[in-house]
C-alpha cells in the first residue's frame, strides 16, 4: 500500500509539528520520516501506526486509496 505524504504534511502543519517533533512523538526517526515524505521506502504497517498516533488519527487515514 502506498502512503498518503500529502496527508502527513498537511497535519504536520495543522498541528505545528515539525519533522522532529513528529518524530519524538512517535519513537520513529527523524531519517525514517524523511525518507516516508519524500516517498523513498514504503513503512511497515507498525510505522504507519506509530505515526498516526502522535498524530492523533486513524491509520487508514494515512494510506491512499488503490
Amino acid at each position: 500500500m502506498k502512503i498518503n505524504v500529502k496527508e502527513i504534511e498537511w497535519l504536520m502543519m495543522e498541528q505545528c509539528l515539525s519533522l522532529n517533533k513528529l518524530a519524538q512523538n512517535s519513537s520513529v526517526s527523524k531519517a525514517t520520516i524523511s525518507r516516508i515524505l519524500n516517498c523513498d521506502v514504503n513503512p511497515r504497517p507498525d510505522t504507519v501506526g506509530k505515526i498516526a498516533k502522535a498524530l492523533e488519527i486513524n491509520p487508514r487515514k494515512l494510506y491512499l486509496e488503490n
